[in-house]
């Protein structure tokens, strides 16, 4: 690899594009396409069938990508297929930088061992046998929760998704999942359970809509 500003970049391919990426380890994606490149390949229009989505939370609020399913993407002489691609829209920042094709974050890399030799700027991916049963999956609950003071806060639905299939709307309060009573600390674990588990199978939701105590049950289904 070779160093950009402070991060690796190794050449690869995304779907027979052949182009730069970075190496994001704090990132929780699998791979975030810059908008430059969306652009230039026309990438929202080739991928039409997509999901608009709040893939992660920063500093700054909700971060809100269009998310796809590329039928490949490579790095040095690995191959994974099916990997989940979020296509950036446009806005400030490094993912508006024409100088590279993508950000490679922790969601593609955790199908491996990861070594980093930095004095011989060498990255080497070493593939887990057998694979993280999670890899490859996107969001299948159609929402995304917050802790707050009185359960999870539903701070984004998408469109035509699961949870908003089940009734539930941005702004409303989870208070039980399954039965068991939310809490802050488990925050992640619910997240997970929400998001990952098999297509088809169903998570029972207790919520609040300001005053109004609600019931909902989600069927968790693949959204690209």
């Amino acid at each position: 690899f070779k160093f950009y500003d402070h991060l690796p970049q190794v050449e690869g391919d995304a779907a027979g594009i052949a182009g730069i990426f970075d190496i994001d380890t704090g990132s929780r994606s699998e791979v975030d396409i810059t908008s430059p490149s969306v652009d230039r390949y026309k990438l929202r229009q080739k991928y039409s069938n997509g999901v608009t989505a709040v893939t992660g939370w920063g500093v700054g609020g909700p971060v809100e990508s269009y998310v796809v399913r590329l039928p490949s993407l490579t790095l040095g002489g690995l191959k994974e297929e099916s990997v989940v691609a979020d296509l950036d829209g446009p806005h400030s920042g490094s993912m508006s930088d024409p100088n590279f094709l993508g950000n490679v974050g922790s969601g593609f890399l955790k199908r491996f061992v990861v070594t980093f030799d930095y004095a011989h700027q060498t990255m080497y991916l070493k593939p887990i046998v057998p694979p993280p049963a999670d890899i490859g999956t996107f969001d299948r609950s159609g929402m995304w929760i917050n802790a707050s003071d009185d359960g999870y806060l539903v701070n984004s639905v998408s469109q035509h998704g699961p949870a908003a299939d089940a009734g539930l709307q941005k702004g409303d309060v989870i208070t039980a999942i399954d039965g068991r009573r939310v809490k802050p600390d488990q925050l992640a674990t619910a997240r997970a359970l929400l998001r990952t588990r098999p297509a088809g199978s169903k998570v029972t939701i207790d919520f609040k809509r300001g005053a109004e105590a609600r019931h909902a049950t989600v069927a968790r289904r693949d959204q690209i």
